[in-house]
């Protein structure tokens, strides 16, 4: 986490592994602290999280075809409260299918990309 931005994952945003729940893949996702977010906006919450990671998109500019920008698929069915809004909260990410996960190399390399994005981001707060 960049302590200039959140010293929690409960706010803010920062890079994160979501695993879907089920076991199907593995999202590597700029991602929302939604905690705080839930809190603050209640049943409106999604659509809180959705508005800020389309801000948040906007601010990164162009981005590489191969990110999904925006929501994901966890896959919730559990009943999970977080799950959903993690889903929506999601500014940029990867999926990687349980059964291809790239070589170490390759991960690195996507990891760095979207720690940079990150950055990006930090780099353009007001």
């Amino acid at each position: 986490m960049d302590r200039f931005i959140t010293e929690t994952v409960q706010d803010g945003y920062y890079v994160v592994y979501l695993v879907k729940e089920d076991f199907s893949g593995i999202y590597l996702s700029l991602n929302q602290g939604v905690t705080t977010v839930q809190k603050q906006y209640g049943t409106a919450a999604k659509e809180a999280l959705n508005i800020r990671a389309k801000d948040y998109l906007a601010r990164l500019g162009k981005i590489s075809q191969k990110y999904i920008r925006g929501n994901i698929d966890l896959a919730c069915n559990s009943g999970s409260k977080l799950g959903p809004l993690y889903e929506v909260g999601s500014i940029v990410s990867l999926f990687y299918p349980a059964n291809t996960i790239p070589e170490d190399q390759s991960l690195s390399v996507d990891l760095k990309n979207i720690i940079e994005m990150s950055l990006i981001l930090t780099s353009k707060e007001s």
